[in-house]
């Protein structure tokens, strides 16, 4: 029962993020600049140092798809119960950054580049990596305390 829960809720989690990465690039130029905007402000006014519209816009797609790259690798190696299958979500997420990339050809004002793609992957890979030292982290936890439980029973 629990593990069908975590099975559905690391699913749902990818779709979220898919949708909300759909959401983001269907947003016509105008939009998103005002969207990312705010921010760039925000970032000038907190550091003191301007950041470009580019960087901004580059350093979210990242974030994005680091999201979807912690969640997808998740979702399908629970979902097949190997460490290995990390490989099928960062292939999920290369072929959703490549669609993304389609997508935004038909929005007014933006533009789908193969760059693009690689930098959403490289987020990706982040997000997989960062999914990786948790699942170490879990490992060593766990086993520190069936150690301890061990060494308690004796």
């Amino acid at each position: 029962m629990q593990r069908n829960i975590v099975l559905v809720l690391s699913w749902a989690m990818v779709l979220a993020v898919c949708v909300m990465i759909f959401v983001f690039s269907g947003m016509e130029a105008d939009d998103s600049a005002a969207q990312s905007g705010w921010l760039l402000e925000w970032i000038t006014r907190l550091f003191g140092v301007g950041f470009t519209d580019f960087f901004i816009r580059k350093a979210a797609h990242m974030l994005e798809f680091a999201a979807l790259g912690f969640f997808s690798c998740f979702a399908f190696a629970y979902s097949f119960r190997k460490v290995k299958h990390f490989a099928w979500g960062l292939l999920f997420s290369f072929v959703y950054a490549a669609s993304d990339e389609i997508h935004q050809l038909f929005v007014p004002g933006r533009a789908g580049q193969v760059r693009d793609i690689f930098i959403d992957l490289a987020g990706a890979v982040i997000g997989a990596l960062v999914l990786g030292v948790c699942y170490k982290l879990y490992q060593i936890i766990k086993n520190k305390g069936m150690k301890r439980c061990i060494k308690d029973s004796k």
